[in-house]
């Protein structure tokens, strides 16, 4: 799994890079068991040192440099670049690959290089690097706003464009003062080049999720899983357009792990075009807590997890209802953030009814008004609304759209209006705490 970052949290195993990077940001930091694996001395001209691995990131760092950015020379080593991290961590998550011998899959093996100590390491060393480089910018410009993180970089938001120079002087200081080591290591393998700058704009910028950003002018582009689309499309054709999500093809091919594995791989390589939907949805790396309106869209302030605990609650039941709505347009976001306020305060979410997976359509509506039943059912009971008028509207909805309403495994009549007020008042009597899906509600003008 990803990183998680909490406010709080006990029992936690770190590299002592990570324990380090937490304190100077101001953690309290408890140690209970320290565990010293063998060091290697670092010996500037060999191999030997931290490892073999670093030293060829190194040269292949170096050699993009002289390349023309985004050209065929520099996506190659970029790729080798990451591929040295990568494979230090191959085989730990026990992740399956088809063996296109006899059709079965496998688990991933070990690589020769495979290491966890080496792999949690490498990525320690980035996130120090990286709050380092936040810390900088704040002491350049202390009205920066970052709006996310990544493995080697930060997107920020300014009122006018960095000096580069400035953050590096500023990452120079903050590292010769608290880490003579970090600032030495800088120096002497990268000219003491502790960053670059890579985009930027001064026009409308969408940062819908980790890696995600782009902007209408296409200057800014990060759009994982995007492909054969401009910035500008995605915009007009999609986030102006109030859709949720966007249809892609991903042009899949045989991975050199599979191929590792494969008996004349050469006539067994095969490469497919696989259509799948990309949700526009937040993914829930912190939680949303209000939002700010700028014309038609928003934005939204966000903190980190209290807790391990919250993480688990707020979580997935928060990805689920992303998936209703456009959470970054003005219509939805007061929705949004009825159900992150309740959610928050303990309220449990409905159960999702599926959506029906034999409609070839993939667009299925036969059991979305069981559910929007149900929650108009809790939205009544937790508003005191009028039962009759309530169950006149739902009834409504059920007759214009076509709805099919689902008890256990079986269609029924939709339930008669004294069904509807019983069901209200067992909800108002035993107090059942149950989040009614706010945004659902709005999307069929319930509400």
């Amino acid at each position: 799994m990803a990183p998680r970052y909490f406010r709080k949290i006990h029992q936690v195993t770190l590299p002592y890079t990570d324990a380090y990077t937490a304190w100077i940001c101001g953690a309290k930091v408890f140690t209970h068991r320290l565990s010293f694996v063998k060091q290697a001395k670092i010996r500037p001209g060999t191999l030997d040192g931290v490892s073999q691995e670093g030293h060829i990131q190194d040269i292949f760092q170096k050699r993009r440099e002289k390349c023309v950015h985004g050209s065929p020379e520099d996506k190659m080593n970029k790729n080798v670049v990451n591929q040295c991290y990568g494979v230090t961590a191959e085989g730990l998550k026990k992740k399956t690959s088809p063996d296109y011998n006899n059709g079965r899959p496998y688990y991933v093996p070990f690589s020769r290089i495979t290491n966890p100590l080496k792999a949690i390491q490498f990525t320690a060393i980035t996130r120090l690097h990286i709050i380092t480089l936040q810390r900088a910018i704040w002491k350049v410009d202390p009205s920066t706003i970052f709006l996310n993180n990544v493995t080697d970089g930060c997107l920020t938001w300014t009122k006018e464009p960095l000096n580069i120079n400035e953050i590096i002087q500023s990452m120079d200081q903050i590292t010769s003062k608290e880490n003579p080591l970090y600032h030495d290591m800088v120096h002497n393998y990268f000219d003491g080049k502790y960053i670059k700058r890579k985009d930027g704009t001064s026009q409308e910028t969408a940062n819908l999720r980790t890696r995600l950003t782009f902007s209408r002018d296409n200057q800014l582009s990060a759009m994982v899983g995007l492909s054969k689309i401009t910035p500008e499309q995605v915009f007009s054709d999609y986030l102006d357009q109030n859709r949720s999500t966007i249809n892609v093809v991903n042009h899949q091919i045989t991975g050199i792990t599979a191929m590792r594995h494969e008996a004349k791989f050469q006539h067994l390589q095969t490469s497919w075009n696989q259509p799948t939907d990309l949700y526009f949805s937040f993914d829930m790396a912190q939680v949303p807590t209000k939002y700010h309106k700028t014309g038609k869209f928003v934005y939204w302030e966000t903190r980190p997890y209290n807790s391990e605990d919250e993480f688990a609650r707020l979580w997935q039941p928060g990805r689920d209802v992303l998936k209703y709505g456009v959470w970054y347009s003005t219509d939805y976001a007061l929705y949004f953030q009825h159900f992150f306020t309740e959610l928050q305060d303990g309220y449990k979410p409905m159960k999702f009814w599926k959506i029906d997976k034999k409609d070839k359509d993939g667009d299925s509506y036969l059991h979305k008004g069981t559910e929007v039943y149900r929650n108009w059912a809790f939205y009544v009971a937790r508003n005191d609304l009028d039962t009759k008028a309530a169950y006149n509207l739902i009834t409504q909805k059920f007759n214009e759209n076509g709805w099919t309403y689902i008890r256990g495994s079986e269609e029924h009549d939709l339930p008669q209006l004294q069904s509807f007020r019983a069901t209200v008042r067992r909800i108002q009597k035993k107090h059942v705490k149950v989040l009614p899906n706010y945004v659902l509600l709005h999307q069929e003008s319930l509400i």
